[in-house]
């Protein structure tokens, strides 16, 4: 987790790590109760206020595969107390050399595994959101792991410029707590980690709740050659596509979304836009191409792409396509609208040169996020037409295209016509 999801924001938050059941010494105690949060090494035990009826059941989980639970406890009256399990999750242990750097770090034994998990709250087998740990001052988070035997690490690393990471860890076999703390409380910066346990922790939920007036959708991805990135890529992010197009390297006020990339694929929640990232859409479909906008004449929408970013140095590493295997074939394209809507029309012009390219819009917009799909109709030297549509054609799957990369099998190639000659 440290390298995956805490090294990519570490210009905020540092850390430092303190074991279920321990005293203040390091050693075995008979746990702590900081205010609504009580710690022992046989559960954790929380109450958390105005929840109300959104959650009727607490879940450990595992952070990395949230569909797999360890152990699980009734949610009543904004209180729970879940038990940690007692068998060894061995299924989804990762080497402990993922998250420290082995020697720089002085990890005592290289061959350790572990397992980062959290708390997750369900509504009738839905998940409803995330239980977070920490307190305010200084900024602290809480993360849950699993050791699958003692081990320590002590040294002191520089991640990148902007990280540096010292440890004085002392995990013992079993499950442990991780507390991410600002590190603008030390001299240098650094994070650090520590089997001290902090004061005054308390629980708070993370509601997956819809903004006002619209839906968050969900999009659940495994990349068809995604296995064979695991090593480079650490986040996906929706960037607001402008002129059809992302900035490589973009990292600003485009970016609306992200999510962990991990085992070839990631979930990413959609929300929401607000207005500054919207255009009207006579501006996307205009009139003079020959495109018609029905429904509201004054709707605004956004286009969007999905990219890669490298989880070391966290510039971006390539695009996330749903496409056809031959992506020149077809692929799709996320589309925000403020409101419900329709775009229909014919446009001829040059595809490239000496090809006359042909596009058939027939798009059914609803208010919130869509799919634009844009495939082959049909092809010769001369002239290529595409039909564009809401309605999806079937057999796309998701294909990650790195930069550079001119391969066709991997490349989208589906564009819409003010998009053909460049």
């Amino acid at each position: 987790m440290f390298k995956r999801s805490f090294y990519l924001v570490a210009a905020i938050l540092v850390a430092c790590m303190f074991l279920f059941g321990c005293d203040k010494t390091g050693e075995p105690g008979s746990g702590e109760s900081n205010g609504s949060v009580t710690l022992t090494p046989e559960k954790i035990a929380a109450t958390v206020a105005a929840i109300g009826d959104k959650v009727d059941e607490v879940r450990l989980v595992v952070s990395e595969e949230t569909t797999v639970t360890l152990a699980k406890a009734e949610f009543k009256n904004n209180s729970f107390s879940l038990p940690f399990p007692d068998n060894e999750p061995s299924a989804h242990l990762i080497p402990i050399s993922e998250e420290w750097v082995v020697e720089e770090e002085k990890v005592s034994d290289a061959s350790a595994r572990i397992l980062f998990a959290k708390l997750a709250g369900y509504k009738a087998g839905i998940e409803a959101g995330s239980f977070e740990f920490g307190k305010d001052e200084p900024a602290t988070e809480l993360e849950f792991i699993y050791a699958d035997r003692d081990v320590s690490i002590t040294g002191t690393v520089m991640l990148d410029y902007y990280y540096i990471r010292e440890n004085d860890v002392h995990l013992k076999k079993g499950w442990n707590i991780i507390a991410v703390t600002d590190g603008g409380e030390n001299s240098n910066g650094a994070t650090m980690l520590t089997t001290t346990i902090p004061e005054g922790i308390t629980c708070t939920f993370d509601a997956i709740d819809a903004p006002d007036g619209g839906a968050i959708e969900t999009i659940t991805v495994q990349v068809e050659n995604g296995n064979a990135y695991n090593s480079q890529i650490g986040e996906v992010k929706t960037v607001i596509a402008y002129d059809g197009d992302a900035d490589p390297h973009f990292q600003g006020d485009g970016v609306v979304a992200s999510s962990s990339y991990i085992n070839g694929g990631f979930t990413i929640n959609l929300p929401e836009l607000e207005s500054m990232y919207l255009l009207p859409a006579t501006e996307e479909f205009p009139s003079e191409m020959g495109f018609r906008i029905g429904g509201n004449a004054d709707a605004s929408l956004s286009s969007a792409i999905l990219v890669a970013y490298d989880k070391y140095n966290h510039y971006s590493a390539g695009y996330i396509w749903l496409q056809y295997e031959d992506g020149e074939q077809g692929n799709a394209m996320l589309y925000y609208c403020d409101s419900d809507m329709t775009v229909t029309g014919r446009y001829t012009g040059e595809y490239s040169e000496g090809v006359e390219g042909v596009m058939d819009l027939s798009l059914d917009f609803k208010k919130g996020w869509n799919w634009m799909y844009m495939y082959v109709v049909s092809q010769s030297e001369s002239r290529i037409e595409y039909a564009a549509t809401t309605e999806d054609p079937g057999g796309m799957k998701w294909y990650f295209q790195p930069y550079g990369n001119g391969n066709a099998k991997s490349a989208a190639g589906a564009k819409l016509p003010w998009l053909w000659s460049k």
